[in-house]
């Protein structure tokens, strides 16, 4: 179902500082292994939720750390727990 959203990126095109969009776009890219771009994704979905989603930041900091990034994951793990 939330592939065949995503599937023509007509919401990201129609609504690009949506953050929601950005944000489920992001979960279905690393759900698909995709993510060099899910990461990108969660990047921008923080950047229209002004970093306050407790969900994508963790989201994002969980990439992270599978990708290998222990250092930044922890910064960004640390930044979640302290806002």
């Amino acid at each position: 179902m939330i592939a065949k959203l995503f599937s023509d990126r007509s919401g990201l095109e129609s609504v690009p500082q949506n953050a929601k969009i950005h944000y489920n776009y992001a979960n279905l890219l690393k759900d698909n292994g995709n993510i060099g771009l899910a990461m990108h994704h969660y990047k921008l979905a923080l950047r229209y939720f002004n970093n306050l989603n407790q969900k994508c930041f963790a989201n994002f900091a969980l990439i992270l750390y599978s990708s290998g990034n222990t250092a930044f994951a922890f910064i960004n793990f640390v930044q979640l727990c302290f806002k």
